[in-house]
């Protein structure tokens, strides 16, 4: 569990900040516990652990930073080992479908609250679904993909935030593209900020 929350806490912390992130934590927390005894149903067996709220870390950042890289070790120890890069999407849809859906509904026991898993998931996604539009409300075209990119610039998923502000970069208005290069700037791609010198030549 607490490599889990090292490996992908902190973009989302950093995208809620510190304080919202620790109310984010309890509500997916309160809500594995919810599911959990919704299917489970009367029961004398304590449910003790912190992998529901942390299912539910895993789910605002499947939402947030689907594209990012995570590093998996590969091989055969000791005599052959790897290190490959995995998109997020395809290392936090196997942890959700293959190690907690499936064991769910072929009702494998072995001491796992996989519903708790499976609720605090589902509540991440939906909290970071609803976060997302509320802080994108109000805005439209480049301003909006300008809020987007700082959000992922702030989180360091420099990908997203390149999308989303190259996108800024070609809205009709000159304000508006020049606050999109003035962030772009910030990330560090040599060929990046030649380009964006180049305009700035013209």
């Amino acid at each position: 569990n607490l490599l889990f929350l090292w490996i992908f806490g902190d973009n989302v912390e950093a995208r809620l900040g510190s304080v919202p992130f620790l109310l984010f934590y309890l509500v997916c927390g309160a809500a594995a516990t919810g599911l959990y005894a919704l299917l489970a149903g009367p029961s004398l067996v304590p449910l003790v652990g912190a992998s529901g709220a942390i299912s539910g870390v895993l789910g605002a950042y499947l939402l947030w930073f689907p594209h990012n890289r995570v590093k998996l070790f590969v091989g055969l120890w000791p005599i052959w080992l790897d290190i490959i890069l995995v998109p997020a999407w395809v290392v936090l849809g196997s942890y959700l479908v293959l190690d907690n859906v499936l064991p769910l509904l072929l009702g494998a026991g072995g001491n796992v609250a996989y519903g708790a898993h499976v609720g605090g998931f589902l509540a991440g996604l939906a909290v970071a679904g609803a976060l997302g539009r509320s802080r994108a409300a109000g805005l439209e075209g480049g301003e909006r993909e300008i809020s987007l990119g700082r959000s992922a610039l702030k989180a360091g998923d420099l990908a997203g935030a390149y999308q989303h502000l190259i996108r800024a970069a070609q809205d009709p208005s000159p304000v508006v593209r020049e606050r999109a290069l003035r962030e772009l700037a910030k990330i560090p791609d040599p060929r990046l900020q030649a380009w964006i010198a180049s305009l700035h030549q013209v």
